[in-house]
């Protein structure tokens, strides 16, 4: 747009060139063109500024509507004795940013969340109540009531508007003021858009689908199978140092520093911690199976809390 701005302005002394070369009057007619639709040109300009910061503002709304989703998950399994399947695909398969920027991608904090979640419930032994995770909150709890008003102002506003312009005197939005309004309605209805995109990729289905194709369909995995003796845990441990190997490169190529030659001296505030606090581990690992399986039993027993025992009267 600039350039467009710059283009036009230098037009003026060619045409002063031109029409002093040749006596013809272009100069005055491009200027009264320039005159003429000079509010249109600065509504696009103003347009094309707010549009462009759509691509931002969808990946930030993407990265929240993720760490939505996955608290909600993760939430479900609180009161079992298995490791949130989505914790698992993303400890499986570290996530990239949502921005297509090197430094984003660097410095993003979400799989930071999903290890520190990780450490903090790995070497807990905790009692369960169940064998079944709770019940998925609705979609519209997981997008939030804000978000959704959000979207309908955005979407309502724009139309609305647009509407009482168009069935009252439409030529308004080109030679009246209306015409200095179309940027928001522009902006709002992009906004709108990007945020029913958000919404949708982050849907219900759409994540069971990720989850049984990264780990299979319908598997309950246990915590203590993801220990580092165990070979989910291995693959844990082999995602973590890949990534932060990626990472380092990556930080490397975009500072113009030397890659170091182990991802140990590899530091980075936004990177997490080794996934496990210890790799020794915990002396209760024999203790997990025999709570399982005692467990297993006890919730299986029909509920007895409100029968009374009777003892049988001996005849002496």
């Amino acid at each position: 747009m600039i350039k467009a701005l710059l283009f036009i302005g230098l037009l003026y002394p060619v045409l002063w060139v031109v029409d002093s070369s040749t006596d013809s009057n272009t100069l005055l007619t491009y200027h009264a063109f320039v005159m003429e639709w000079w509010p249109v040109g600065l509504v696009i300009f103003f347009t094309w500024g707010l549009v462009k910061r759509i691509p931002q503002f969808q990946n930030t709304e993407l990265e929240k509507m993720r760490e939505r989703q996955y608290m909600y998950e993760v939430n479900r399994y609180g009161n079992t004795p298995y490791i949130p399947p989505i914790m698992l695909m993303y400890l499986k398969n570290p996530p990239d940013a949502f921005s297509p920027k090197t430094y984003d991608y660097i410095n993003n904090t979400f799989y930071r969340t999903v290890v520190n979640g990780f450490r903090d419930s790995i070497y807990r032994m905790s009692d369960f109540q169940s064998f079944e995770p709770n019940g998925r909150p609705t979609f519209f709890k997981v997008v939030g009531p804000v978000n959704w008003l959000r979207l309908s102002f955005y979407l309502g506003a724009s139309i609305i508007w647009l509407a009482y312009c168009l069935l009252g005197d439409a030529s308004g939005l080109i030679n009246s003021w209306q015409l200095f309004t179309l940027p928001l309605v522009v902006y709002g209805l992009c906004k709108a858009a990007t945020l029913l995109y958000v919404i949708t990729t982050h849907a219900p289905n759409q994540l069971e689908n990720r989850i049984n194709t990264e780990n299979g369909p319908h598997q309950k995995i246990t915590w203590r199978e993801v220990f580092p003796d165990q070979m989910l845990g291995e693959t844990v441990i082999r995602a973590y140092l890949a990534e932060k190997e990626r990472r380092m490169r990556y930080e490397s190529t975009l500072t113009g520093l030397i890659v170091p030659d182990n991802v140990d001296q590899y530091v980075n505030k936004n990177y997490p911690p080794f996934p496990y606090p210890s790799k020794e581990i915990p002396d209760w690992s024999e203790d997990f199976d025999v709570l399982y399986d005692t467990k297993k039993e006890e919730l299986q027993l029909p509920a007895m809390d409100n029968v009374i025992p009777l003892k049988r009267r001996s005849n002496r």
